[in-house]
C-alpha cells in the first residue's frame, strides 16, 4: 500500500488582464518564475467593469483563487472612472496593477528609469524600439516579451519612484505604474 504525502495545495492566482500584450507579459513572467499556480485568466472586454468582468470569470471557473489581480492601463479613462475601478476591485479583494497611460510604461521600465513625465503611447513606442533587437516594438510580440521579462527585476526598480499612488489623490496628469508591485508581490518574491 502506497503512503500517501502531506503536500500542501498550490496557492492559486487568478491574473485579469486588460489586452494581448499584458497577457502575453504575465504568460512569459509565469514561466520565467515557474508559477505554475498562476493562472493568466481571459483577456477582459476593453469596455464595461473590469471588477465585475473578472467576478464572472472567476464564478464560471468552479475555483476560488488564493489571489486575484486586475492589470489595466488608464487610458481613455477618466480619474473618477479609474477611482471607482480600484475602489470596487478592493473591496472584492483584488490586488491590481495598472499604468497611466499604458502598459508599455511598465514595459519601458525593464530598460530605462521612469519618471512622472507624462509621455503619451506613441512615443513610449518610439522609446522601446530602441531596446528590441528587431529595432520595431510590436504589441504582444512573444519573442520581444520573453526578452523583456528577462529584466523584470530591474523594471521593479527603475519604476519604484512611479509606483506609490493613493486611489484619493490620483491625477492622470502624471506618468505612474503598479504593474512592479504586483510582479514582485506575485512572482519575484515567492
Amino acid at each position: 500500500m502506497r503512503k500517501k504525502r502531506n503536500i500542501p495545495p498550490k496557492h492559486v492566482t487568478y491574473i485579469f488582464v486588460e489586452g494581448e500584450t499584458e497577457a502575453a507579459y504575465f504568460n512569459e513572467l509565469k514561466q520565467k518564475y515557474n508559477a505554475g499556480s498562476t493562472q493568466i485568466i481571459k483577456k477582459l472586454n476593453g469596455s464595461g467593469d473590469y471588477v465585475d468582468q473578472a467576478e464572472k470569470q472567476v464564478t464560471a471557473s468552479n475555483n476560488v483563487p488564493d489571489n486575484k489581480v486586475l492589470i489595466f492601463d488608464t487610458n481613455g479613462k477618466t480619474s473618477p472612472q479609474i477611482k471607482k475601478l480600484l475602489t470596487k476591485a478592493q473591496s472584492k479583494g483584488y490586488d491590481f496593477g495598472y499604468s497611466n497611460t499604458c502598459f508599455e510604461l511598465w514595459l519601458l521600465a525593464h530598460f530605462e528609469q521612469v519618471s512622472q513625465s507624462l509621455i503619451n503611447e506613441k512615443n513610449l513606442i518610439i522609446k522601446l524600439n530602441n531596446y528590441v533587437t528587431t529595432g520595431k516594438y510590436k504589441k504582444a510580440d512573444p519573442n520581444q516579451i520573453a526578452r523583456i521579462v528577462e529584466t523584470a527585476e530591474g523594471a521593479i526598480n527603475n519604476s519604484k519612484s512611479i509606483s506609490s499612488i493613493n486611489i484619493s489623490t490620483l491625477n492622470l496628469g502624471f506618468q505612474f505604474t503598479t504593474v512592479g508591485e504586483i510582479v514582485e508581490k506575485h512572482f519575484t518574491n515567492k
